[in-house]
């Protein structure tokens, strides 16, 4: 399979109702088969932020790929920059904040736990 880049499906993001920025993405859930449910770049602008939330029964992979900015990762706060890596475990919680002057972009990856 071969996407370019303008075939990939681009969505406005939203959490309780706030827009907080745009999920453009890798994969679609045909392509997603098994024990992954989403995977996709995520672009926060400067000043956006995603709150303080949990994916139960799963876990999630980030790859910080520009910008930087404050991730909460299960309480723990964590300043990110491009190359940086972070796993939020199963049932764990997380937030992002952009904190720098240009776009904040990273991948997300979410896995389901194991049973």
């Amino acid at each position: 399979m071969h996407r370019k880049s303008s075939e990939l499906k681009r969505d406005k993001m939203f959490l309780k109702g706030r827009e907080y920025g745009e999920a453009i993405h890798l994969a679609d859930k045909d392509d997603l088969k098994g024990s992954v449910s989403f995977y996709a770049i995520i672009k926060l602008k400067v000043g956006e932020e995603i709150g303080y939330h949990q994916h139960v029964g799963e876990k999630e992979l980030f790859h910080f790929l520009e910008g930087q900015g404050e991730v909460n990762d299960n309480g723990q706060m964590l300043h990110v920059f491009p190359g940086d890596v972070v796993m939020t475990p199963a049932d764990g919680w997380h937030a992002f904040k952009n904190t720098g002057a240009g776009d904040f972009v990273f991948t997300a990856l979410i896995v389901r736990s194991e049973k």
